[in-house]
């Protein structure tokens, strides 16, 4: 072979070999570019599993304020109600003594028809809000809805019993406003 022959082969064997370098190196390329987009596609997946999870977080906390503004309403609902009665309460307590001085004055004389007229609406009126009397003769006493102011032995009876009412009990609903003032027969002992 003369040179010339043999340099052309060198030339063209280094060729070769520089296009299988460059082949094996695209090729590899392309397969690395390959295994970059799924090793990027790893960490978008984590991203993204990362965001579901906060989002979940968020809802969850979400839920959680809405229930606890949920209780807030309930209870300043309730606070509300218990303040309606309240004032209610004050309202009637300042009004049982003209109710008191009506049964009074029913107790001893009679009510002209104007006057019997003002007391039938003033009662209904209470009766409307909800406000009852309690306390008659003959019931059997309680601590808790009566207040004896004196007591009467008597063999007639086997438990205390109301003789009299000086006062008549009220309640709202079921609120005892004031406890019946009474006389009570309590059995010979």
């Amino acid at each position: 072979m003369t040179k010339s022959n043999e340099t052309e082969r060198m030339e063209e064997s280094e060729e070769t070999h520089s296009s299988d370098i460059r082949s094996a190196s695209e090729s590899d390329h392309a397969s690395g570019s390959d295994h970059t987009e799924s090793a990027d596609e790893i960490p978008t997946a984590d991203a993204e599993q990362g965001e579901l999870e906060q989002l979940e977080k968020l809802k969850d906390d979400l839920a959680r304020e809405r229930a606890a503004f949920h209780n807030f309403r309930m209870a300043r609902a309730k606070q509300a109600e218990i303040e309606r009665d309240r004032t209610r309460s004050e309202v009637i307590r300042v009004i049982l003594p003209v109710l008191d001085d009506f049964a009074r004055i029913e107790k001893h004389s009679t009510l002209d028809d104007p006057f019997k007229a003002v007391v039938t609406k003033l009662r209904s009126a209470m009766e409307k809000i909800g406000l009852t009397a309690f306390g008659n003769p003959g019931d059997p006493f309680n601590p808790e809805l009566h207040e004896a102011l004196f007591q009467n032995p008597s063999p007639d009876v086997q438990t205390e019993t109301v003789q009299d009412v000086i006062e008549a009990g009220y309640c709202l609903g079921e609120t005892v406003i004031r406890a019946a003032k009474v006389v009570v027969q309590v059995p010979n002992g």
